[in-house]
């Protein structure tokens, strides 16, 4: 039986987030980032992690088949300066699902394995990942993570679409809510927030599907005030324009 989980600690425990990306079994994303501190403190770590989950076996879609003109999955990212007050990462270029799962799963994680076989029968034919660090934890952002990737067909970047944001609504122990992401069909926006480990977190989530691409964001910060959603839903609406050829 596949469970996301949505669960959270800062600093030494780390920052975890549950909100999909992909398929297979329940699956973890690690992303470990330093945090600089005040007054010549040493730097804190904060993990992320993102639980991926399986496709369905049907579906139906309002997306287009296609997604315009030929772009590389790179060109596909979000610009480095996208979201404010982060300092942008290098994107990552995944081409294999094992090296998808390697990337982002946490080290030990027995549903990796299982989760790269997955995303090789959806036909994963590579992706792209950056970590974009925030500047001042205390007040925006701790993390601005986006990727894409690609699937073998429109209907498979749907399925990935909707279970993941269906999993983390149904699983987590997390207060959460949907939002609107206006002019993207099948796409879905999730913030969870709450406390867990005596430690307050919010995590927004917008993930649509693009012809056969999946694309995903995530602002993860210490409360909601910390995310602007509609700095998040533009960038969604600027990739998803730039994949119709807009």
């Amino acid at each position: 039986m596949r469970r996301t989980r949505l669960a959270a600690a800062i600093a030494a425990i780390g920052i975890a987030t549950g909100a999909a990306a992909c398929g297979g079994e329940e699956t973890v994303v690690t992303v470990t980032t330093d945090t600089a501190g005040t007054s010549g403190e040493p730097p804190s770590t904060a993990t992320t992690s993102t639980t991926l989950t399986p496709p369905a076996t049907e579906t139906s879609s309002t997306a287009p088949d296609t997604a315009g003109p030929e772009l590389s999955l790179l060109e596909r990212m979000p610009p480095a300066d996208a979201y404010p007050g982060v300092n942008a990462g290098e994107a990552e270029s995944i081409p294999t699902a094992i090296g998808m799962t390697e990337r982002l799963y946490a080290s030990g994680d027995p549903a990796r394995i299982p989760a790269a076989d997955a995303l090789d029968e959806a036909g994963y034919a590579g992706g792209y990942l950056r970590d974009d660090r925030g500047q001042d934890p205390a007040t925006g952002l701790a993390l601005f993570r986006s990727y894409v990737f690609e699937l073998g067909a429109a209907e498979d970047a749907v399925e990935q679409t909707n279970d993941s944001a269906d999993e983390v609504l149904r699983t987590t122990a997390l207060d959460t809510d949907t939002f609107d992401v206006p002019d993207i069909p099948d796409a879905r926006g999730v913030v969870a927030s709450g406390s867990q480990a005596g430690t307050d977190l919010a995590v927004a989530f917008i993930v649509f599907p693009a012809g056969s691409y999946v694309y995903g964001l995530q602002a993860v910060a210490g409360s909601e005030s910390g995310i602007d959603l509609d700095r998040l839903q533009s960038i969604a609406a600027a990739q998803y324009e730039q994949a119709l050829g807009g």
